[in-house]
């Protein structure tokens, strides 16, 4: 995979937030994700308006106690990662989040959050 510092990064696909973590709806395959605090803050921050070089830098000011270097290759791992199944898209531009994927399912309306899925083809019927 080419260099993905300069690309901006979101969530493509849905998720909720329990006391025990952030699960991730998989939608190759029937599972559900659970992942560890790393990819949770990845995850969380992939709302398509931030580069990964941003989103490196301002955890490089948030925690100046670890290495620069393992931090970023923490995160590029981490995100590498959920690129490669699915749960993250990469772009050259920013991109904006559909309602059902900018918040947990458990925060939404059921019946909405479905329409807007099939009006989008994010789901088939």
């Amino acid at each position: 995979m080419e260099n993905i510092k300069d690309k901006y990064f979101s969530r493509a696909t849905t998720y909720n937030v329990f006391e025990t973590g952030l699960e991730i709806y998989d939608r190759k395959r029937p599972r559900v994700i659970t992942v560890d605090e790393w990819s949770e803050v990845v995850f969380y921050a992939a709302n398509g308006q931030g580069t990964v070089k941003k989103f490196i830098d301002y955890l490089l000011n948030e925690y100046p106690n670890i290495s620069a270097d393992k931090l970023k290759k923490a995160i590029i791992s981490r995100i590498k990662g959920m690129h490669r199944n699915g749960f993250i898209k990469l772009s050259d531009h920013p991109v904006q989040l559909p309602p059902y994927l900018d918040k947990p399912l458990f925060e939404q309306d059921p019946e909405v959050y479905r329409k807007q899925m099939l009006d989008d083809g994010f789901i088939k019927e």
